[in-house]
């Protein structure tokens, strides 16, 4: 199919139905070291801030600057991914990580590591943006929640050889050879995606191509594909929903609560480890990752045939039994904290692609960026309220209330997911 395209704003959807072509692939890479740098300082930071004498709340304050402007700037990040391109906005989000990165060797106070978090969180903000994007534009449209399975595989490995390398590292050489190859990581990024990542060139995935494909789908929108038609329609609905995209929104409110969850481990789970005496961390990331990997080739066919809650509420059984586990690894047990690791790893799997995928449901190939970003900001949001919560609780409470916490946030997706995910809402979109 040969057409034209504006390939600045042009958008993209794979036209063949092949999953796994050469763009879908580039793309994964690129993402995977790029998640690498982000893995490198989510599991050292908090122990850098304690080995510098910090409090666990300082540690988790590291983190919510950093997720705070990733969650202001996610909206950025998809405007600019729906109006300049996805491989502009790519290539200066991980332009921009890789040298906050480096800077981080030349300092040890904590205010300027502070700010330097928040510009990390911008710049992350932009370069996932890009991704999340991209990869919707080459998945074929009736697999895209296996799509998204497969492309969450790049941040499960980053988490799984991440962290390790990045723990190891720094208990071998301290903290500033871990930003140096945090920022090397990112530059391997930056030049695959200057390389590679031109698919928005490719006539196959001009916007034509894509009205052209979608056309007829159940879910598509009622609404006209042409540009004109579209603008028109967001002027209509006024600035907020030009930015957001009101189909997302239940995406997020799931996203909020599970990720809410997760970063109860993802942010201190190698302080209770220290706390347990069982020094470094980085074999419960393997563990946990693994799980990860595994539902993750699986959940997104189960949902694409099944539904969202044949893997929603199975994830949730899952990390209340990991996050049960960790309680019980209080008393002196590590195979429980070694047994929660691939049980929480299992639950997440199984529920960020479906979150993932239900957010771009129903919406136009031009409105992509905006529902991503609708889905992504309360997930960073998320982040930065579980970094600041948990690391209190553990300040002032123990880590066993955090757990506690997180079973309560997992029963939340739960309820919330059954309310906005059942077969009678899922079929009028």
């Amino acid at each position: 199919m040969e057409t034209n395209r504006d390939a600045s704003k042009g958008v993209a959807t794979h036209a063949d139905g092949q999953l796994l072509n050469r763009y879908f692939l580039s793309i994964l890479i690129m993402a995977f070291f790029f998640d690498m740098c982000i893995r490198f300082f989510s599991s050292t930071i908090a122990l850098h801030v304690d080995m510098l004498g910090g409090t666990a709340t300082l540690g988790g304050l590291m983190l919510t600057s950093y997720t705070l402007t990733a969650a202001i700037f996610r909206v950025v990040g998809g405007k600019m991914s729906d109006s300049y391109g996805r491989r502009m906005t790519i290539l200066i989000g991980v332009a921009g990580l890789a040298v906050t990165s480096a800077l981080f060797a030349f300092t040890t106070n904590v205010y300027i590591m502070l700010f330097l978090r928040a510009l990390q969180g911008l710049f992350f903000a932009l370069g996932a943006s890009g991704f999340a994007v991209a990869v919707t534009d080459v998945i074929p449209k009736n697999r895209m929640t296996e799509g998204l399975g497969y492309f969450g595989l790049a941040n499960s490995l980053a988490t799984a050889v991440g962290p390790m390398i990045a723990l190891y590292i720094m208990d071998l050489f301290g903290f500033n050879p871990v930003t140096y190859l945090a920022a090397i990581l990112c530059a391997i990024s930056w030049l695959i995606t200057h390389l590679v990542c031109n698919y928005e060139r490719d006539p196959r995935y001009s916007r034509s191509a894509v009205d052209e494909q979608e056309a007829g789908q159940p879910d598509d929108l009622p609404e006209s594909s042409n540009p004109a038609d579209s603008r028109k329609d967001d002027k209509a609905e006024g600035f907020l929903w030009r930015i957001f995209e009101k189909k997302a929104v239940p995406s997020g409110i799931t996203g909020f609560f599970a990720v809410l969850a997760n970063s109860s481990t993802m942010s201190f789970i190698a302080l209770y480890a220290k706390h347990l005496g069982y020094g470094n961390a980085g074999v419960y990331f393997m563990l946990q990752s693994a799980g990860t990997i595994a539902s993750r080739l699986l959940a997104g066919k189960v949902a694409d045939k099944r539904g969202p809650l044949f893997t929603i509420i199975p994830g949730v059984v899952l990390g209340v039994l990991g996050y049960g586990s960790l309680v019980i690894a209080e008393y002196d047990m590590p195979f429980f904290f070694n047994l929660s690791g691939p049980l929480i790893g299992l639950a997440m799997g199984l529920l960020f692609p479906v979150m993932s995928a239900m957010s771009v449901r129903g919406v136009s190939a031009q409105r992509r960026g905006a529902a991503l970003a609708t889905f992504h900001t309360p997930i960073e949001v998320g982040v930065a309220t579980g970094s600041l919560l948990w690391g209190a609780l553990i300040d002032h409470v123990s880590f066993a209330a955090v757990f506690i916490g997180a079973t309560l946030s997992l029963g939340i997706v739960a309820a919330t997911s059954v309310y906005f995910f059942n077969n009678k809402r899922l079929s009028s979109l």
